[in-house]
């Protein structure tokens, strides 16, 4: 046990409540993107350094959470489950900062291209707000059972059955854009476009993975085996191929009108 029981409970108790406040930032910047784009179907120079200041304030939430679980390490001497719970929250915040990474990502692509199509720009959207959501279940999830000692592997079930729904329309998503994007008349543009687009949609997947990937280092926590047996684990095929397929067949497109 630890040697300072009460106080590793209050402050992981704190840490918890600091982490949620993390999350919050980091959607609060992915559901601002969401709404700019959607009211203003571009993203202006004043929209991106909106977005680098909350990217700097995402850095400045996650120096402040690792430098208190480094200092609750050296203070308290945690063991078992609280050292656990702060590796949890250690590698979990290094999920959230790429979440954070990827809306200053998406906001230079969008402030790059430019790109006034509605209805692409509606499409973007809906994948954002999709991801937004899907990650938003998995965090509650993750907040009813995070003092839960039992039926983790269940929840690990709904976990990767909130992954696999969600994968599903990602899908559907990028293939209609690739669809939409073959009708573009000058094919230089749809290639560079179609670059950034993908980017996006593969930040708002990531989004995703990576919110999973929380749950699962919060499982460790009640289950230090995890990591090591997953026989729960369903099969989830890899769409990074979806992507790419994409990409190929502007490719074709791009050559048919060479051809011509």
């Amino acid at each position: 046990m630890s040697v300072n029981y009460s106080v590793t409970k209050a402050s992981e108790k704190e840490l918890k409540n600091e982490f949620f406040k993390y999350y919050k930032h980091v959607f609060k910047s992915w559901n601002l993107l969401a709404d700019v784009l959607e009211e203003k179907n571009i993203i202006e120079l004043k929209d991106l350094e909106k977005f680098f200041e909350l990217e700097e304030k995402s850095n400045k939430f996650k120096a402040y959470i690792l430098d208190q679980c480094i200092w609750n390490i050296s203070r308290n001497q945690p063991l078992a489950t609280h050292l656990r719970f702060l590796i949890a929250i250690i590698y979990s915040i290094n999920d959230l900062e790429r979440m954070a990474d990827y809306v200053i990502g998406s906001a230079r692509y969008l402030y790059s291209f430019k790109v006034e199509t509605k209805a692409a720009n509606n499409l973007l959207v809906k994948a954002m707000r999709s991801s937004i959501l899907t990650v938003d279940k998995l965090v509650k999830l993750l907040k009813n059972r995070m003092n839960i000692k039992k039926n983790y592997i269940r929840a690990y079930h709904n976990t990767v059955k909130l992954r696999t729904t969600y994968r599903e329309e990602y899908n559907n998503l990028l293939k209609s854009l690739s669809n939409m994007m073959f009708k573009q008349d000058t094919v230089q543009d749809v290639t560079d476009i179609m670059t950034g687009f993908a980017m996006i949609m593969k930040y708002t997947e990531r989004n995703v993975d990576h919110a999973v990937n929380i749950v699962e280092n919060f499982i460790y926590i009640r289950n230090a085996d995890f990591f090591f047996d997953k026989k729960s684990k369903q099969e989830i095929p890899n769409l990074g191929s979806g992507i790419c397929n994409a990409m190929i067949e502007v490719n074709k497109v791009k050559g048919k009108k060479k051809d011509k």
